[in-house]
């Protein structure tokens, strides 16, 4: 199994080391993805640029907020889980925390998702593409919530 992933990575692999890491040269940070999408990463920067500017009001709400749009920018489906890992609480302090700001996990989901999505359409963003982005699994799951939180669907909107 080294061998393959050898192959794969192009490097050397040490086994049983203390923890995982891939190292590579600072240059390959200023390389361009071969996906990259100049439209999405404006759109997304100006995003946690704002959440940045709002997180310096410390309340969980904002911090729960910024970490959905980092998952979402990463790529990643956003989850309760995941997110109180990323801010050092379990699931159930975070919930607490929420409910004592009159708020909860989900609200704040479909809020960041509302905002992110018509930034996105709005921006000529591929439906497929938005629903992908936001963590949806079926386009039609985001077509439903798009019409849900603005009364039409996302394709009347460009």
């Amino acid at each position: 199994m080294k061998k393959k992933y050898e192959s794969y990575f192009n490097c050397n692999i040490i086994d049983n080391s203390s923890n995982n890491r891939f190292v590579f040269p600072i240059n390959t940070l200023k390389e361009k993805f071969q996906n990259s999408n100049e439209d999405i990463l404006n759109i997304l920067e100006t995003k946690a640029k704002e959440l940045l500017r709002v997180s310096n009001n410390n309340n969980y709400v904002n911090k729960v907020k910024k970490s959905i749009s980092i998952q979402l920018g990463n790529f990643v489906k956003p989850s309760l889980e995941l997110t109180a890992k990323e801010l050092g609480y379990s699931v159930r302090a975070i919930q607490q925390k929420l409910k004592a700001e009159n708020s909860s996990y989900r609200e704040i989901l479909e809020e960041t998702r509302k905002e992110i999505s018509k930034n996105l359409i709005l921006n000529n963003i591929q439906i497929s593409e938005v629903a992908f982005i936001l963590g949806f699994t079926e386009v039609s799951s985001f077509n439903k919530a798009f019409k849900k939180w603005y009364g039409h669907s996302p394709t009347s909107s460009l």
